[in-house]
């Protein structure tokens, strides 16, 4: 494929609201941040922490949350993964995640659930921010 056509590929992507995960890891285009969703009534912000150590994806959990703040985001769709990478234990970035919230981020949100199916299922936490 030539790289006009790749590039063509990514715009639809973007213009659909369509992660490229192999993208967005890219160091020659750097991280990108979450991505806001428009859902019905409510502003929806979404981060991927898949791949990142726990340092990491609490940084990146606090600054999501920090731009939910500044922003006006009313939820925030947090992605650990169900943690297949972790024989004989739980997903360690599912543990860290909820552990924040029920933790020292237990002021910033009101409340939180495990994500639907069709949101990511048990890989995937929804936080409703304050």
């Amino acid at each position: 494929m030539s790289q006009g056509g790749h590039e063509e590929i990514l715009r639809y992507l973007d213009r659909h609201g369509v992660v490229d995960k192999d993208r967005a890891a890219s160091p020659a285009r750097g991280k990108r941040p979450g991505r806001a969703k428009k859902t019905r009534a409510r502003h929806r912000l979404e981060i991927d922490l898949h791949g990142k150590t726990e340092d990491a994806a609490e940084a990146a959990l606090l600054a999501a949350l920090a731009q939910c703040d500044r922003d006006g985001f009313q939820e925030l769709v947090v992605i650990h993964g169900k943690g297949l990478h972790s024989p004989g234990r739980d997903a360690a970035l599912k543990r860290l995640v909820r552990g924040m919230l029920e933790g020292k981020l237990r002021g910033s949100v009101k409340s939180y659930r495990p994500a639907r199916p069709r949101e990511g299922g048990d890989g995937a936490t929804v936080v409703y921010v304050r």
